[in-house]
């Protein structure tokens, strides 16, 4: 059973890896582009529009990262609901805590 659930998570982190290259690779792709085209200025507004659109493509990758895992701890049968399962703050479910006191 360890090792089916060593498996589960090294897949899951595997998938976070290609979430986060994908979307870091989408926002410098976007960046580049929007610096590359003409009339985009050189000014104050254009270049903190483009970080800032930037940012938020990787905060996108992150919100489903975050979904990932809690999809995964919610199919494992941690949470109750979704919403805990992407929401709660704790680390090890109370099943655990007590298996290890």
């Amino acid at each position: 059973m360890i090792l089916i659930n060593l498996a589960i998570g090294l897949l899951t982190m595997m998938g976070c890896l290609i979430v986060q290259v994908s979307f870091s690779y989408w926002s410098f792709r976007y960046a580049l582009r929007q610096a590359g085209e003409p009339g985009s200025g050189n000014g104050l507004f254009p270049g903190i529009r483009t970080l800032l659109l930037a940012m938020v493509i990787m905060m996108l990758g992150n919100f489903l990262q975050i979904a990932l895992w809690g999809t995964l701890f919610f199919w494992l049968g941690e949470f109750r609901e979704f919403y805990e399962a992407v929401t709660t703050r704790r680390s090890i479910s109370p099943r655990w805590a007590t298996a290890t006191s």
